[in-house]
C-alpha cells in the first residue's frame, strides 16, 4: 500500500511543479496582459475634469527579454548543475516564494539536452533529497518530448521506486492525450525490469489509470481490452475498477454493465455495481428495479445494499422496504443492518428495534451483532445476551473477542475472563 501512496504522490508533486512553472508565474509563456499594458491609444478614459481631455498612460513594463538584450554564452552542464543547486541545496520548505520562482523559471528555460544531462547526473545522487529537482526537470522534460522522456524513465533510471514515479507521471501524462499508445507502451515494457512484487503492483496500477483515462475516450474499446486481458488471464478486478471509477452517468454505466456480461466473472458485474452505488445509489436502484433484465437480480441488489449502507444507510433501509419481494425481505435486512452495524451499531439499532417481528428477530439480530462486533465490540458485548441461543451467543463473542484483541490485549482479557464461554473462545483462538 505504500508505494500505491507513494506513487500516487509522487504523481501530483510532478503536476504540483508544472502548476508554478505554468500558471503561477507571471513570466515567459504567460499572457502579455501580465507584461505590457497593451490599452489601444485611440481609446479615451473618462477624465474627472470635464473641461478637458486626459491623455492614458502607457504603463510600458519591460519583460524579461528587455532585461537580458544580450545573450548569455551557453552554460556547461556542470554550471547548470551548480546553478539548480544554488536554489535548493535547502529543503523546499526553506525557500523563499523568489527562490522558487528563480527556480521554476531556471528549469522552465531549459533546454531537453540539458535537461536529459542533469537528470544524468541527479540519478547518481540521493534520490530523496533531489526529488524537487528530479520531478520539476521530468515534468519540463515531459512536455518537450513526451516519449523522450518515458523511455528515459523506463529504461535509464536505475533505482526501482523513483523509475516507477517517473514512469507513472509519464504514462498518465500520455494516457491523457493518447491512451491507447499508454496502454501500448504498458504492455510493451513488461520485461525484467518488472520481476519484482513491487514492479508487478505498480504495473496494474498504469494499467487501471490507464483504462480509466481510455474509458473517458473510449469506452467501447476500453471494454475490448478488458475482455482481452481477462482472456490472457490476467486477474482483471483492479482494471474494472479502474474503468467504473470513470464514468459519470446512468447511461455510462448501463452500457459498461452490457459490455461485459460476457465475460465469465461475477464479480465483474459486482463491482461495476458498487462503484455506481457509491457514485449515485438512486441511480444504480433505479436502473436494478426498472431496468435490469439478467438472471443475477438477487446477487446485485445484495452487492448494492451492502454498498449502499455504508454510504446513506437509512436511504438504503427505506429503499429495501420499498422495493423487497416478502420472500427477499429477511435475507436483504440481513444484509443492510450487517452493514449498517459495521458502520454505525447505534443509528442501525433505532431503525431496526423499531420495525415488525417480519423484520426485527433473531435471525436479523444475530446478523446486526455480527456487524457491530467487528469494529464497535464494546457495543456487541453490550447486546450480546439479546441473542437466544448459546450457539449463537458463543460464535459472536469469539467475534468480539478478536476485535477486542485487535484494540487492547488487556480488553480482551477482561472479556475473556468474564465471558462464559471463554473455553469456545480459547478453542477457536487455537485452531
Amino acid at each position: 500500500m505504500k508505494y500505491v501512496v507513494t506513487l500516487l504522490i509522487s504523481i501530483g508533486i510532478a503536476f504540483y511543479a508544472g502548476f508554478y512553472t505554468h500558471k503561477n508565474i507571471a513570466v515567459k509563456g504567460e499572457p502579455e496582459m501580465f507584461l505590457v499594458d497593451k490599452t489601444p491609444t485611440d481609446i479615451q478614459k473618462p477624465s474627472l475634469n470635464t473641461a478637458e481631455s486626459v491623455e492614458p498612460i502607457q504603463l510600458n513594463m519591460p519583460s524579461r527579454s528587455d532585461n537580458n538584450a544580450e545573450q548569455e554564452p551557453a552554460l556547461s552542464t556542470q554550471a547548470l548543475f551548480e546553478k539548480v543547486q544554488g536554489y535548493i541545496d535547502v529543503s523546499p520548505e526553506q525557500m523563499s516564494f523568489s527562490e522558487l520562482v528563480a527556480f521554476y523559471n531556471l528549469v522552465d528555460d531549459l533546454s531537453e539536452d540539458d535537461l536529459l544531462s542533469l537528470l544524468d547526473i541527479y540519478m547518481a545522487r540521493d534520490l530523496e533529497s533531489d526529488s524537487l529537482a528530479i520531478t520539476t526537470m521530468f515534468n519540463k522534460y515531459l512536455e518537450l518530448n513526451q516519449r523522450a522522456a518515458l523511455d528515459f524513465a523506463a529504461y535509464e533510471v536505475a533505482n526501482q521506486e523513483m523509475q516507477m514515479r517517473l514512469v507513472g507521471v509519464a504514462l498518465m501524462a500520455m494516457a491523457k492525450d493518447n491512451a491507447v499508445a499508454a496502454l501500448d507502451y504498458i504492455q510493451q515494457f513488461e520485461n525484467s525490469n518488472w520481476s519484482s512484487d513491487k514492479a508487478q503492483s505498480f504495473h496494474s496500477i498504469f494499467l487501471g489509470l490507464t483504462l480509466n483515462e481510455l474509458a473517458k475516450q473510449n469506452l467501447p474499446l476500453a471494454a475490448d481490452k478488458l475482455k482481452q486481458f481477462e482472456q490472457s488471464g490476467r486477474d482483471i478486478m483492479s482494471l474494472v475498477g479502474g474503468i467504473a471509477r470513470s464514468l459519470t452517468d446512468k447511461q455510462q454505466f448501463a452500457d459498461f454493465l452490457f459490455m461485459t456480461e460476457n465475460i465469465d466473472n461475477k464479480q465483474v458485474a459486482d463491482t461495476i455495481i458498487r462503484t455506481w452505488t457509491h457514485s449515485n445509489a438512486e441511480e444504480a436502484s433505479d436502473w436494478l428495479v426498472n431496468q435490469y433484465q439478467g438472471d443475477r437480480s438477487e446477487e446485485l441488489r445484495e452487492t448494492l445494499i451492502s454498498s449502499w449502507a455504508f454510504r446513506d444507510a437509512k436511504s438504503a433501509a427505506n429503499w429495501v422496504l420499498a422495493t423487497s419481494t416478502r420472500d427477499n425481505l429477511t435475507a436483504e435486512v440481513k444484509d443492510l443492518v450487517r452493514a449498517w452495524s459495521y458502520d454505525d451499531p447505534e443509528e442501525a439499532l433505532d431503525w431496526f428495534s423499531r420495525q415488525d417481528e417480519a423484520i426485527y428477530n433473531q435471525g436479523s439480530f444475530k446478523e446486526f451483532i455480527t456487524g457491530a462486533s467487528y469494529n464497535h465490540p464494546d457495543f456487541a458485548a453490550k447486546y450480546l445476551s439479546y441473542l437466544s441461543d448459546d450457539a449463537s451467543k458463543a460464535s459472536v463473542s469469539v467475534r468480539i473477542y478478536n476485535s477486542f484483541k485487535r484494540q487492547s490485549d488487556s480488553k480482551a482479557q477482561a472479556f475473556l475472563d468474564s465471558s462464559p464461554y471463554k473455553d469456545k473462545i480459547i478453542e477457536r483462538a487455537r485452531n
